[in-house]
């Protein structure tokens, strides 16, 4: 609808076409399968979906004929024009496990064709709004305007050098060199970094030039800058970057104090907590958040990072809660690490953090991944506060949710993703929709008996009735309509994660602990942005339609890329067809070649 004013009628078709929200506001489960089905039509729409894209081209909501080991026939989404001939130019997606979708609804959806037309623009700006293109002007005055009575007047434009200097750079320009870095020094600081800042730049815009060695010919030396920043870094942080310097880097700095709540050194090792207030009592407010470790961001030591995050659905942002960075790794370390972790948050708020399963109301899932150390530390924890101190496995069948992503990854690992939902694949998978308790282990058993054997060894490890809780609703103690609703990955902590690494990966302590403090400030300023103002934290739509689309979008790409490698491949390698299995490795999810292919022991030959 592109408008400037709003009109009886206009108002009426808005009305009308707003009447599918009144269904789907209410069950984020129709959400999404509404949001799925506008991505896909949207691809449709714009001849994006199929590789022999028509006019008659259209999605349809389908199912296998044959049921899967649970009894339950898959959906899929195919082509209309899609047939055993050309299938592979037509498209088709299988909807698996990991997609909360109404699938009821969704096909529905397909069969009454409910789907809202497109809208071509997202902004709505006042009819006054004007973008200002303006040249840009520097005036430059002297110290002295009485014995220098000269302005000096640049605009951007073509400007001729002056003579070249002598060798030896003027004192004004190492002066100002030396205090831009002084200004700068920080644990990131590095050469690089300090070549791209805006301040150096704002240093060569004086000079009329874009780069120190249009400044002074002697400045194309980088190693005389080089020096000046480790000079800066050696008076700023005498005890170096390690546990020393962050003592104090906290003594001086307020807000690296504010942020770093407890220091704790023992038999086992060091472990930091850090954690904003307003991190503490937002995690106090959630019924759900992802426990996740990284093994890259630290260098040289074995400290690893531990984040708590979540995904804010209202919001449409992944937001950090809670920072660790420890040496424990350990089902110990793990129980002092939820111990700790939930004492500050106490003395933070005021308040104990509460469990559902415990007190009724509160936390009522973790999301974590399948390491026997991190749930075997929460039961411990969970445990010590449950005031009948019941056991292990009943505190975790009541609390824990595995990332079913990491679930189809073990999957894929296991058997390849040649025959992904065919044959074993689709029977491991079916685990997800088992029906019962006892239909999950039997199935397991069946796995056991009949696959090979890195098939048995995966199902002896989903038969763990503690892992077949965190994957099934089915065998889990979480009430099956807050199960429903919990998110069934840990993305949200990979993304921290990978916020993370923009500063680098394999970083000092101190640096690691200053970068994620500027994230995790940045991620609650923004989120009290949009609690009191509505102010988005990007102009890019986030919202579960958009990101559908993005990610179908980038599925397409991937598969079409593989598909120009592979046949790149072929013509130029005659492969025998009988090795052509063994020789030739399936592609990445990234449209890569896994490994080389190997040639057979005949001499290849061209093809004609």
């Amino acid at each position: 609808m592109h408008h400037t004013e709003m009109t009886n009628d206009l108002w009426r078709a808005f009305k009308e076409s707003q009447k599918i929200i009144s269904l789907i506001k209410d069950d984020q489960t129709k959400r999404n399968a509404y949001s799925y089905i506008r991505s896909i039509s949207f691809l449709f729409r714009q001849g994006l979906a199929c590789k022999q894209s028509q006019e008659s081209c259209k999605p349809v909501f389908k199912r296998f004929d044959n049921p899967n080991p649970a009894g339950h026939c898959s959906p899929y989404i195919t082509c209309i024009n899609a047939n055993v001939t050309y299938q592979h130019d037509h498209f088709f997606r299988a909807i698996n496990g990991r997609t909360q979708l109404d699938m009821v609804f969704l096909e529905e959806l397909f069969s009454e064709n409910v789907v809202n037309d497109f809208e071509a623009c997202n902004v709505i700006e006042p009819n006054s709004t004007r973008k200002r293109d303006c040249v840009i002007f520097h005036a430059f005055l002297p110290n002295n305007i009485e014995s220098c009575p000269w302005l000096l007047f640049v605009s951007h434009g073509k400007h001729t050098h002056p003579p070249p200097p002598p060798s030896k750079p003027p004192r004004v320009v190492m002066k100002r060199i030396t205090q831009l870095v002084s200004n700068m020094i920080s644990p990131n600081l590095t050469l690089t970094s300090f070549l791209k800042s805006p301040a150096l730049e704002e240093l060569c815009l004086e000079y009329n030039t874009s780069s120190l060695s249009n400044i002074h010919a002697s400045l194309t030396n980088m190693d005389r800058i080089s020096t000046i920043i480790r000079k800066q870094r050696l008076l700023c942080y005498p005890e170096g970057q390690g546990y020393n310097s962050v003592l104090l880097e906290q003594s001086r700095n307020p807000a690296i104090k504010e942020y770093i709540q407890k220091m704790y050194q023992d038999p086992e090792g060091l472990m930091i907590i850090c954690i904003l207030k307003d991190q503490a009592r937002l995690l106090s407010e959630l019924n759900f958040f992802e426990v996740d470790i990284s093994y890259k961001r630290l260098k040289g030591s074995n400290l690893n990072e531990v984040v708590f995050a979540t995904f804010l659905a209202q919001h449409a942002k992944v937001i950090t809660l809670v920072r660790v960075f420890t040496e424990h790794d350990s089902k110990n370390g793990y129980y002092l690490l939820f111990k700790r972790v939930f004492d500050v948050i106490e003395t933070l708020i005021g308040l104990p953090i509460a469990w559902f399963h415990l007190h009724g109301v509160g936390i009522e899932g973790v999301g974590l991944d399948m390491d026997r150390k991190q749930t075997d530390g929460l039961a411990l924890y969970l445990t010590e506060i449950d005031t009948e101190h019941r056991d292990r496995d009943w505190q975790l069948r009541n609390i824990v949710i595995f990332s079913r992503v990491r679930f189809m990854r073990g999957i894929t690992q296991a058997v390849g993703a040649r025959d992904r939902g065919i044959g074993v694949y689709s029977r491991m998978a079916s685990l997800l929709d088992c029906h019962s308790q006892e239909d999950y282990m039997q199935l397991c058993n069946l796995l056991i008996a009949h696959e090979n054997q890195k098939v048995q060894d995966w199902a002896r490890h989903k038969k763990d009735i503690i892992i077949a809780s965190g994957l099934n609703k089915h065998c889990s103690l979480i009430p099956e309509h807050i199960y429903e609703r919990l998110r069934k990955h840990t993305n949200a902590a990979e993304q921290t994660h990978n916020k993370s690494y923009a500063f680098g990966k394999h970083e000092s302590l101190l640096q690691a602990l200053t970068s994620s403090w500027k994230l995790d400030k940045r991620d609650i300023l923004q989120y009290h942005a949009r609690e009191d103002y509505g102010a988005c934290h990007s102009y890019r739509s986030s919202n579960i339609e958009s990101l559908y689309h993005r990610h179908i979008q980038q599925s397409v790409q991937r598969r079409r890329s593989y598909s120009q490698i592979r046949a790149s491949t072929e013509d130029i390698v005659d492969i025998d067809t009988r090795s052509q299995a063994s020789t030739i490795s399936a592609g990445s999810s990234l449209g890569n070649l896994d490994s080389i292919p190997q040639r057979s022991p005949r001499p290849a030959r061209r093809v004609r």
